[in-house]
């Protein structure tokens, strides 16, 4: 009891005395010197009659409950002081990241009295906030920006609980704001907004825990706020944006497809009805393109004839394992048509106009973590290359029409890494105005009235191509018949 009477004189003399920020480090100087000191500050707020009776009971009868909230966020504050002290300086932000990080993780309670205890310090925070008075509400969400935007405090219960809060307590626009922001960081790498590398992990987990509805949500019910020009309606407008753009740029990474498929069905709810309301503003509406464009980047077709197939129902090619069919009879049409040529193995110039079944790679790389994740995003752009095709048929052919061209003589790119996607229709000559051998293999596929196909998407591997110094792009190809388009468009 004399040893926390004695911590909380020391952090009761200097929190929030930000003209004597030097001695603020001089007391965490101190504090760190002593592993596990500033984790059990942090768990004195959590304390209670079930797991340290001892304890509760002594600052009960000593009058001194004030200690243990004090303590909750004494050492946080005390840090983040620290760091804002240097400004911007790097050295400092590093030397207590780690320490910052490791508080922030800190389960509420020590193992030793309750080992199943996973709740973060971070979760902690927002659990309490939500239940807390409005001004502890504004405190714990800038406390939890600090720890996930500086010290990549994220874990699934955090993903979760920042969530569940946007979907079920904002009642008021400056917290969606935070919560905007806040959900925006935890769903990149290194929760660093300037680093903006998106996490296929995270974004599955904050997909599947609603980050999609909640996004449709704030726009609903923002929408008006989202017009306006201001510094922070535009800062907000620009954070939901932020998000769907990084869902978007993963809806075909494999743990994110597949998230977005088990939400499939609510989002479409959520969204037609959004979009049935005619008093949309613009921006609003932008907004929900957006979403519309992440769903239809997403699904499983057969690669044949387009039947929409629930994920038990798909059948993938033995051989390659990206191409996806509802049944034999498609597989084995398709496989007569080509597939068997180029399953596996990439088709030389000479077979480049005899085939409609196979999609292949334009990266190479030698990683094998890579290759992995290709071979998976391969897989997923094959179910839905056919549907993008047929569902934008009217587009195609009324940009072919307005270059006065037959379709065979065109190729229609799809960039996959615009959000919402994006389609251009182009002269063969122009598409290959810089390859003599590319422009001769086109004439295969011209001289059989294929349509060529080429869809874009930016490979997000948290590595970027250091000679070109930008994110590396992945196209993949494809022919279809001419009569497949005509026909879906009547």
């Amino acid at each position: 009891m004399a040893f926390v009477e004695l911590i909380y004189k020391l952090l009761r003399s200097n929190i929030g005395k930000h003209e004597n920020e030097e001695k603020n480090l001089v007391i965490i100087e101190a504090l760190l010197k002593y592993d596990g000191l500033l984790t059990s500050i942090v768990q004195w707020g959590y304390w209670d009659a079930e797991h340290r009776p001892d304890i509760v009971d002594e600052l009960v009868n000593n009058e001194c409950e004030t200690i243990v909230r004090l303590g909750r966020d004494a050492s946080i504050c005390l840090v983040a002081d620290a760091i804002q002290t240097k400004g911007d300086s790097n050295i400092l932000s590093n030397k207590f990241k780690n320490r910052l990080q490791a508080m922030g993780m800190t389960p509420i309670v020590g193992k030793a009295y309750d080992p199943n205890c996973m709740i973060s310090y971070t979760a902690g925070v927002l659990q309490q906030g939500k239940a807390g008075t409005e001004d502890w509400v504004a405190y714990a969400f800038t406390i939890l920006r600090f720890l996930v935007t500086e010290a990549d405090c994220v874990d699934k219960n955090i993903i979760s609980e920042v969530i569940d809060t946007g979907l079920e307590y904002m009642d008021d626009y400056d917290s969606a704001s935070n919560v905007a922001i806040i959900s925006y960081s935890m769903i990149l790498e290194d929760s660093r907004m300037d680093k903006g590398y998106p996490s296929d992990t995270r974004t599955a987990f904050a997909v599947r825990s609603g980050l999609i509805e909640m996004c449709l949500n704030f726009i609903g019910r923002y929408d008006s706020q989202i017009s306006l020009s201001d510094g922070c309606a535009s800062m907000f407008c620009k954070t939901i944006s932020s998000i769907l753009t990084a869902v978007h740029s993963l809806s075909l990474h494999q743990k994110t497809a597949k998230a977005i498929r088990s939400k499939k069905i609510v989002i479409e709810e959520r969204l037609i009805e959004l979009e049935q309301n005619t008093n949309m503003v613009l921006l609003g509406k932008k907004l929900l393109g957006m979403v519309r464009s992440i769903l239809a980047l997403n699904g499983s077709y057969c690669c044949r004839c387009n039947k929409s197939l629930s994920r038990t129902e798909v059948l993938q090619c033995n051989g390659c394992g990206c191409m996806s069919y509802c049944s034999r009879a498609c597989q084995k049409e398709d496989w007569l048509n080509g597939h068997s040529i180029t399953c596996n193995k990439p088709p030389t110039d000479e077979q480049l106009g005899s085939f409609q079944g196979r999609v292949w790679l334009e990266t190479e790389t030698e990683c094998p973590r890579i290759v992995a994740q290709l071979e998976e995003l391969e897989t997923n752009f094959a179910m839905i290359q056919l549907k993008l095709f047929l569902d934008n048929s009217e587009t195609i052919l009324s940009q072919a029409g307005k270059l006065d061209l037959p379709l065979c003589d065109c190729v229609v790119v799809f960039y996959c890494q615009h959000c919402p996607y994006t389609i251009t229709t182009k002269k063969y000559t122009e598409y290959y105005s810089t390859s003599t051998e590319e422009l001769d293999g086109f004439e295969c596929s011209r001289s059989r009235e294929n349509i060529k196909c080429v869809y874009y998407a930016r490979f997000y591997n948290g590595e970027t191509d250091e000679e070109k110094g930008q994110d590396p792009n992945l196209a993949v190809q494809r022919l279809f018949p001419h009569a497949w388009l005509l026909k879906s468009s009547k």
